[in-house]
């Protein structure tokens, strides 16, 4: 590289000379894919002879790898220290800004980890875009003992990602009990949160990860803390439908109906998205049935609109109010006739819905989906809804004579 050596300096092999001696041979674009992709196989043979050209151990082939970080990928740790012998750079980054040591330490490659370090990677080069450190991926990964060697050899544990992730946040979601524990022992805060102030028991339950929530529940984690949009640990995991997590985060005596800044409550938010589950769990619990958000949509309506026929029968089995109206005026009835969900309109029916209720334009759930000749405020029969809506079996089953005869006597 230029650099002036020293009378006393001792040279420990032929090859050392030579590349003091010689400038780096040009390499061309189909000679630098072969010797990237000698690295990436692990073809020390072949590595070492092209270095011996020598070659710019740093050229990178056309997707802009070097062979260093090819190699460093795949845990080939033998070609990786014939790469630092002859002097290629442990610091060069590839696509994204992403460094040797960070995809080595992400994979969990120990030796090649070392070998690196002991090189002069840098330990703290961040990522660009994700602002991850090797530790950071390490421990998100669940690479316990690269964690503990990067630790040991003064990584810094408190640096946070551009979503201002701590490494206990990112271990949280995917590491499992082990890191999650190791980090704590640390002195790391437990309860320290991202830029959406979602804590790692928060991400824990988001992703299901019921170690890493037991050991954090165990260790005093705050289980009330909400993010930036109210939700709590509990409407996290019910809505991605981790019942494991719910059944842990219950029996530590979360309140079941806090609501969100919606006013939704881990009960509608599971109730949207189908999962039974979680519903029956939730209201063996207590949880009520009838909570609505500030637009005074319910869990049994959402889960009429969604299609959710397991779900209904849940909360309809928990006396959920079928009746129920929103600011719009709509019901479950209504939502699950607008999108042709045929078995839930009978068995909102056979509970009882009534079928007569008019939203706020004039609209009633027939006129949603069958071939009544109302006409709402603006003079649109439910003749004209059902053509345009095309639910021809929701139609025949608000058709049928009892629900005729129940509109009739209401009418009347």
């Amino acid at each position: 590289d230029g650099t002036a050596l020293e009378d006393a300096c001792k040279l420990c092999a032929a090859t050392e000379l030579e590349l003091v001696l010689l400038t780096f041979a040009d390499m061309d674009t189909k000679q630098s894919e072969e010797f990237v992709t000698a690295a990436m196989d692990g073809d020390a043979e072949k590595v070492e002879s092209v270095l011996s050209a020598p070659y710019d151990p740093d050229v990178k082939n056309g997707r802009g790898h070097t062979a260093l970080y090819q190699s460093s990928t795949k845990g080939h740790t033998q070609v990786v220290r014939l790469l630092l012998e002859a002097r290629a750079d442990p610091d060069v980054p590839v696509n994204q800004g992403v460094r040797p040591l960070m995809m080595a330490s992400g994979l969990g490659h120990l030796e090649t980890v070392r070998a690196l370090c002991k090189a002069g990677a840098n330990m703290e080069q961040i990522e660009d875009v994700n602002g991850n450190t090797a530790l950071n991926l390490a421990a998100y990964h669940g690479r316990l003992d690269v964690l503990r060697f990067l630790v040991e050899n003064g990584a810094q544990l408190h640096h946070r990602s551009m979503s201002g992730e701590t490494c206990l946040n990112l271990a949280a979601q995917k590491a499992g009990a082990d890191v999650v524990r190791y980090l704590l022992e640390q002195g790391l805060d437990m309860d320290a949160a991202d830029n959406t102030r979602t804590s790692s028991l928060m991400l824990a339950a988001r992703y299901g990860q019921v170690g890493a929530a037991r050991v954090l529940l165990e260790s005093g984690a705050n289980k009330n803390l909400v993010d930036i949009a109210g939700a709590t640990p509990l409407m996290l995991a019910a809505f991605q439908g981790h019942i494991e997590v719910i059944k842990l985060l219950l029996e530590a005596s979360v309140e079941p109906d806090v609501v969100d800044t919606d006013g939704g409550t881990a009960l509608y938010l599971a109730s949207h998205e189908g999962k039974a589950d979680v519903v029956r769990l939730l209201l063996q619990a207590r949880a009520n049935p009838d909570a609505a958000t500030k637009r005074g949509t319910t869990g049994l309506m959402k889960a009429s609109l969604n299609g959710h026929l397991g779900t209904v029968h849940l909360l309809l089995h928990a006396d959920a109010d079928q009746n129920r109206v929103t600011e719009a005026g709509s019901t479950a009835l209504m939502m699950a006739a607008f999108e042709g969900h045929l078995e839930i309109v009978e068995a909102l029916l056979d509970n009882g819905s009534r079928i007569d209720w008019a939203d706020k334009e004039g609209h009633t759930r027939l006129m949603d989906s069958s071939t009544m000749d109302w006409a709402d405020n603006e003079g649109t029969t439910a003749l004209m809804e059902a053509s345009q809506q095309g639910e021809r079996n929701v139609v025949r089953l608000l058709l049928k004579p009892t629900c005729q005869y129940e509109f009739d006597e209401q009418e009347r």
